[in-house]
């Protein structure tokens, strides 16, 4: 996916203040690591957008004239209180896009609690993986949802025919938290095939959704989120993981 266009739609045209996470092995924005996120973070200099790296480690506090945060974590667990900062950031009106680690550390539940979305255990595994030639049952084609897709400036940025032809390898499915939903509408960016389950268990061995916390496919592997701050104004999330 375009994520240069995604950081744009959640700006909403801003000429912004974007800060990325960094100290504790996240990808980085003026990173040159194959995991960096080195490309996207010289097209939003080149865009006029003031850049630079937030370092929740020597203190967990985020500052509240930023106009975008990303967060991009390995499988480090989070530092002490950079969740809880973060969640708090979030429920005080602050964009975010969040590209979790498919194996999420249950340290960053407070982030998630606040966006009031939950990352199933384990990752989506595919059963027709082998069929289509792939080793691995991680590696997942998936597509655009078919109903209730994000409205215009929140949608992935890419078409159908695209998405359609578009692997994923160690993805996680999110599912909502109706019970905190807090204003936040929700939208589904991408699913995995029928044929697809959460698979919590070793990835060894005859694999079947069979343990009480798995669920069948489609799975949502990721969420757009909106939510009103002014009368004119919205405050927007994405999560993909």
């Amino acid at each position: 996916a375009d994520f240069m266009a995604a950081v744009g739609r959640l700006l909403a045209g801003r000429n912004a203040k974007i800060a990325y996470v960094t100290g504790n092995g996240e990808r980085a924005l003026r990173g040159v690591s194959p995991l960096d996120w080195g490309r996207l973070g010289a097209a939003l200099v080149e865009r006029g957008m003031l850049l630079f790296p937030l370092d929740l480690v020597l203190n967990p506090v985020v500052p509240d004239d930023l106009d975008l945060l990303i967060l991009a974590p390995g499988p480090n667990p989070p530092v002490p209180g950079a969740p809880d900062a973060i969640a708090a950031w979030v429920d005080a009106g602050g964009r975010l896009l969040w590209a979790a680690d498919p194996m999420l550390d249950p340290g960053w539940e407070p982030l998630a609690k606040a966006l009031a979305i939950t990352q199933l255990p384990g990752v989506i595994v595919d059963a027709r993986a082998q069929d289509r030639g792939e080793a691995d049952p991680r590696i997942l084609v998936v597509a655009l949802p078919g109903e209730s897709q994000a409205p215009p400036g929140l949608e992935l940025p890419v078409g159908a025919d695209e998405a359609q032809g578009l692997k994923l390898l160690r993805a996680a499915a999110w599912t909502p938290r109706d019970e905190l939903a807090n204003s936040w509408q929700r939208w589904r960016l991408l699913d995995s095939s029928a044929t697809t389950w959460n698979e919590s268990g070793e990835l060894s061995g005859l694999l079947a959704p069979d343990a009480p916390d798995e669920q069948r496919g489609p799975l949502a592997i990721g969420f757009a989120l909106e939510r009103p701050v002014q009368a004119d104004d919205f405050q927007r999330a994405v999560v993909l993981g």
